[in-house]
């Protein structure tokens, strides 16, 4: 192989890296500029791009639940708040408190 194929070979390298290196990076930087928003401003509407099949586009999907989960728990809230026990506590009602609950994951109403 030649000086010049060999110098090909680096510049296809590189322009390779560059543009995989922006595949990944460009829609991490997209998500985590969202997610920092939703943090922010409290605004659990916020859209985000969970069009990716990839793990980004994974990780999206699952702060999209989050999300969705999140917003949720005010109405939850509310909910319990009209029950016949008047919107008094766990505690005052003699249930258990959070840390003695069984490890079952929380399914969204």
């Amino acid at each position: 192989m030649g000086a010049g194929a060999g110098g090909a070979c680096i510049v296809a390298l590189a322009v390779a890296t560059v543009w995989l290196l922006r595949e990944v990076t460009t829609p991490l930087a997209r998500l985590t500029a969202t997610a920092t928003r939703i943090v922010r401003e409290g605004d659990l509407s916020l859209a985000i791009d969970t069009s990716a099949q990839d793990e980004v586009g994974e990780l999206a999907r699952s702060i999209q639940t989050l999300m969705t989960r999140l917003g949720s728990v005010p109405q939850h809230a509310a909910r319990c708040g009209d029950g016949p026990d008047g919107g008094r506590g766990a505690a005052e009602r003699g249930e258990p408190r959070a840390a003695q609950l069984p490890d079952q994951p929380v399914r969204a109403a």
